[in-house]
Parts: structure tokens; sequence; C-alpha cells
């Protein structure tokens, strides 16, 4: 029940209630392979909230409890979640190596691949290369729009155009925005 109302709370922007409920929930479960998804959830908002050091300390927290009880599905999103905040900390070759090793880990929901795909696509083309990095992000908008992942969509295509002014290609960015 915790677990439904954290993702609620999330969905509707109370990220504070909504960390405060995942960790009540994560603790109720303890350091198991039940707790992961809660933990990468609760990390995930502790970054959203901008508090850093926490974010590290679950980040390495979560990794441990990963090492002792393997879970596909987890260490997708944690994976993503790594690259993520490479990607924010512009620490472009880590997101990239990070996003790259997520699409070749087993276990991801089908729809949550293309994420990882537009994550590759911003690291590219802050790298300059944004040629490569909208080849690599058509298919993942098709894929969005395939399953109806509407919000996805539009928050990839904004990530996108935002992306594109920055390296200066103001043209193909106003095509996303």
């Amino acid at each position: 029940v915790r677990e439904r109302l954290a993702g609620a709370l999330r969905d509707q922007g109370d990220w504070p209630a909504a960390l405060a409920e995942t960790e009540t929930a994560a603790t109720l479960f303890g350091p198991t392979d039940q707790s992961l998804d809660l933990r990468v959830s609760g990390t995930s908002i502790l970054w959203k909230l901008g508090r850093r050091a926490e974010t590290v300390s679950s980040l390495v927290e979560v990794e441990r409890l990963l090492q002792r009880n393997p879970n596909p599905l987890s260490s997708f999103d944690l994976t993503i979640l790594k690259s993520e905040v490479a990607y924010e900390d512009s620490r472009l070759s880590d997101a990239a190596a990070l996003a790259r090793q997520a699409l070749t880990l087993p276990g991801a929901a089908e729809e949550a691949r293309p994420g990882a795909s537009v994550l590759l696509s911003l690291v590219l083309i802050r790298g300059h290369r944004e040629a490569e990095g909208l080849k690599t992000a058509s298919p993942a908008l098709d894929a969005f729009d395939r399953v109806h992942l509407t919000l996805e969509a539009a928050e990839a295509r904004l990530s996108l155009a935002e992306a594109l002014a920055e390296a200066g290609q103001v043209g193909p960015a106003s095509a996303y925005a």
C-alpha cells in the first residue's frame, strides 16, 4: 500500500511526501530484493530534490544490495539513474557508457529501453555529435509513440530540443519543441 501511495505522490509532484513513503516502505521490507525497486525510486527522488550527498550515499547502498540480491530490472533502473546523474554533472563519457550499458542489460521492460536511447541521444548531441544523436533518438521516440507513452515522448522531445538549441542547432531544435 505504501509503495502505491509513494508512486501516486511522486506522480502528483509531491516529491518530499513520496520520498517519505518510499523510505518507510523500503524500511518495512528491509534490505531485501523486494525493497530494491523502492530504493532505486527513492534514490531518483533524492536526485530530483537536489540532495546530492544523500543521492550518492543511496546509490552506493543500492549497488551493495544489488550485489547481494541481483535483480535485472533494478540493475537497469539504477544504471539509467547513474547515467542521468553523470549527464547532469556534465560527465558525458560516463553518461554515454552507462546508457550503452543499460541498453545491453536484460530484464528491462520494453517500454523502458527507449528512455535509455534518448539519454544516449542527449549525450551525443551535447558532445557535438548531433546527427548520431538524432539517429539514435528517432526509433526511441517512435517506440514511445507506438506504446502510447505520451508524457515520456513529450519529455524526450523537449529534452532533445533543449540539447539541440544548446548545441546551436536551432532549426532541428524547433522541430522537437
